[in-house]
């Protein structure tokens, strides 16, 4: 019965959903170190720009739903997994890398932040501040989980070099957070809590 109730509530939020073209994923996600494992029967929602991910984030607030964001999955906490009646927001169209203004980049949450690196890298620049381990974090969950690395010593936390964060809060609302404002260092390590 648990099983069926989990499948008819995945099936629910697929419904309400249904303009962002959600999938139904059957088997359970597991995280990096393949030890835990998410609820079977999830709702995933993977939208293409951030006006679409807003709406999604709104509707699911004003319905009480609750939202898991994931990326790369490579938490070793679970934190990245979804348990049963979340909907699950999945970051893997928020791939680009963009250089707008001379000596900056401007990266998508889902960007894996060693491929960022080599992009970089290719022409001549270089992240300060980097994971060390296994490649797998997004540029998203690297700042959800910190942002220390080897070089934090030299070049401090990713926080000392990055100048903004475009991120949506818990109401849906699409909002950029400058290093000069005072919510910004606590969004680095915050694990997706202030938006």
């Amino acid at each position: 019965a648990r099983g069926a109730l989990s499948r008819a509530q995945a099936e629910s939020l697929r419904e309400l959903f249904a303009e962002f073209r959600p999938a139904l994923l059957e088997a359970p996600l597991s995280d990096f170190s393949g030890l835990r494992s998410g609820a079977a029967d999830v709702c995933e929602v993977a939208p293409r720009n951030a006006g679409s991910a807003s709406q999604i984030f709104r509707a699911a607030c004003e319905r009480g739903i609750p939202l898991r964001t994931r990326a790369q999955g490579h938490s070793l906490n679970g934190s990245s997994l979804p348990r049963a009646a979340e909907l699950l927001l999945a970051t893997r169209n928020f791939r680009h890398v963009r250089f707008e203004e001379p000596g900056t980049v401007t990266a998508g949450c889902g960007v894996v932040l060693w491929i960022l690196q080599y992009i970089l890298r290719r022409r001549g620049f270089d992240l300060p501040v980097l994971n060390d381990g296994y490649a797998g974090s997004s540029v998203g969950g690297y700042v959800a989980a910190g942002g220390f690395g080897p070089r934090s010593g030299i070049h401090g936390g990713f926080w000392d070099n990055v100048q903004e964060i475009r991120l949506i809060d818990g109401h849906g609302e699409l909002r950029p957070v400058t290093a000069d404002d005072a919510r910004f260092p606590w969004l680095f390590g915050c694990m997706g809590q202030l938006g």
